[in-house]
């Protein structure tokens, strides 16, 4: 019954967070991830995380590469692999040293050190995707190159948490990239329109789900820093966070916006929280450290969405 009550609270949860930042000039996910925030642990505990949950979740952002890959027009797609590619390679690497020097710099071990460094290589591909979607600018040159080199990141990301900690973690982005390349085959098939029309109702129901739980999981109660140096620690990584993907977006080509790109590459989201999650259970990330890397993880995912909404409202 109280599962029940939750998926209840998740969808009533979605469809008013949506709609409050709707009527705030706001992308409709920015209203789902705080109601998200408002639900879970981090303010009212009316909704945890769940096997039932966790699996509409990750159902919802399945159907919304599905769907990403059927609306993407593959001669378009596949003009931009280099660039999507380089762009991937600029925000693995420039992250990933950026995060390891500096936490070397404040005193962590080699492995944690480096553990901080592949976090920060995540990117989200469905907080970026989604809001390329709502405001239709998926056929946008910089949203196939942000779509190649998200997928790309989080492949590489999870093959080097897997080196890490020896992790066997690599099917959820195994059947991520493989719903996007799904959609993109069928899009050029004659049934395209079909798959458009029978998948609509399950994207209206499962992808603001997957945007609810990604809030409900990052638990604001662990945010309880009294050491200045971990605040410190958390604006440094904060920082070249941000920095390391809008580096990446100036590697895009003269043919796309570069800021515009670099924004859509800075959301961590739940790529980011899959790695803090492990590190922490595995001993390798410390409770302050885990609610450091949270904190960049949250401030990277939420703030992306308006940035984005707002940049692209200024392009024709």
């Amino acid at each position: 019954m109280r599962l029940l009550i939750e998926i209840v609270l998740v969808l009533l949860g979605a469809w008013l967070g949506g709609r409050a930042a709707k009527w705030c000039r706001q992308p409709a996910v920015l209203g789902e991830l705080l109601a998200g925030v408002a639900l879970g642990g981090s303010l009212l505990g009316l909704v945890e995380k769940h096997a039932a949950l966790d699996l509409f979740a990750q159902l919802g952002v399945i159907v919304l590469l599905f769907e990403a890959g059927l609306a993407t027009d593959y001669d378009s797609f596949m003009k931009v692999k280099f660039q999507a590619l380089a762009v991937a390679v600029v925000g693995v690497i420039c992250p990933f040293v950026f995060g390891y020097l500096i936490s070397l710099a404040a005193g962590l071990g080699t492995l944690t050190a480096l553990f901080v460094g592949a976090t920060l290589t995540a990117t989200s591909i469905g907080i970026t995707l989604r809001v390329f979607r709502d405001l239709d600018r998926l056929a946008s040159r910089e949203a196939q190159v942000v779509i190649g080199a998200a997928v790309v990141d989080d492949v590489i990301g999870l093959v080097l948490l897997a080196l890490l900690v020896g992790a066997v973690q690599l099917a959820g982005s195994a059947v991520i990239v493989l719903a996007f390349a799904a959609g993109l085959f069928f899009s050029r098939t004659v049934y395209r329109s079909v798959f458009l029309w029978l998948i609509k109702p399950f994207a209206f129901v499962l992808v603001p789900v997957f945007f609810v739980m990604s809030g409900v999981m990052a638990n604001l109660r662990v945010f309880h820093l009294s050491d200045p140096r971990l605040w410190l620690l958390t604006l440094f990584l904060l920082l070249a966070a941000v920095a390391g993907k809008l580096l990446s977006g100036w590697v895009a080509g003269a043919r796309a916006d570069g800021w515009l790109v670099g924004v859509g590459m800075v959301p961590r989201g739940e790529v980011g929280l899959i790695f803090v999650a492990f590190g922490l259970s595995r001993g390798i990330l410390t409770a302050p450290l885990y609610a450091s890397l949270l904190a960049v993880i949250f401030l990277t995912t939420l703030v992306t969405p308006p940035l984005l909404g707002r940049l692209l409202a200024q392009r024709p």
